[in-house]
């Protein structure tokens, strides 16, 4: 890689790792390996800023999603000659953050909006409504969580206040009703429909999290300095009262 790494994302089987870069390079890897295997030096016209895995019951093959700084999506499978798969621009702005549920492919844009995408029939299922802030992690600027109903994305369900002065970041689902929720400042926040507790604080602010797959772990990357912080899921859920 020439220049910064913008995500990385293991395969389902942990087999592969996916990343994408500040050059514009989509790029596959070999676990057993370390080799690269494959790398797409233009994936995107401009820069690309998020990437999802997607599930096994998409058609065409398409194993993962990414988007770009100008909103355009895209689908591929990168066993195949032609990888690009589907291209989307219904969304004007950077694509922040990309998750799946089901079939569905969601994206939050700066544009304020979450739009649903249908991977079975590769067309634009649903657009909100903007929400008059940019959506970073499908949660905004102005430090709520916005709650939607599975497949209608149009309408706003609930808004929940996370008192994340500057916004909300990056979000983790715990499980079931229990969210983790960061931004640039330096707390980590438990969030059901009312604020929890807080994890603890990590100077400097939080760019991304992740939970390990026994749920044992927390694990955050810093924003202003590159430092990584190992967070004890057990202590820390043990003081909270759900």
């Amino acid at each position: 890689m020439k220049r910064a790494v913008r995500q990385v994302k293991y395969s389902s089987d942990g087999s592969l790792v996916y990343s994408i870069s500040k050059n514009k390079a989509l790029c596959v890897y070999d676990v057993q390996s370390n080799k690269r295997i494959r790398c797409i030096r233009e994936s995107h016209d401009d820069i690309p800023y998020s990437m999802s895995l997607l599930p096994s019951s998409s058609v065409k093959g398409q194993q993962i999603a990414t988007a770009d700084e100008s909103g355009e999506i895209r689908t591929w499978d990168m066993r195949s000659p032609q990888p690009i798969i589907c291209t989307f621009h219904e969304q004007e702005e950077v694509i922040n953050a990309l998750e799946t549920h089901g079939h569905m492919l969601l994206a939050a844009s700066s544009d304020g909006t979450l739009g649903s995408y249908e991977l079975r029939r590769r067309k634009l299922f649903l657009r909100s409504e903007s929400m008059g802030n940019e959506l970073l992690s499908i949660g905004i600027t102005n430090g709520y969580l916005d709650i939607f109903k599975v497949n209608e994305y149009g309408n706003l369900l609930e808004r929940i206040k996370c008192n994340h002065s500057l916004g909300i970041d990056c979000m983790q689902v715990l499980r079931t009703n229990v969210i983790l929720t960061a931004s640039n400042e330096d707390d980590i926040h438990l969030n059901p429909n009312k604020k929890l507790g807080a994890v603890g604080n990590f100077y400097g602010g939080i760019q991304q999290l992740a939970i390990s797959a026994n749920k044992d772990w927390l694990v955050s990357l810093g924003f202003m300095k590159s430092k990584i912080k190992f967070w004890d899921l057990g202590q820390i859920l043990s003081n909270v009262h759900f």
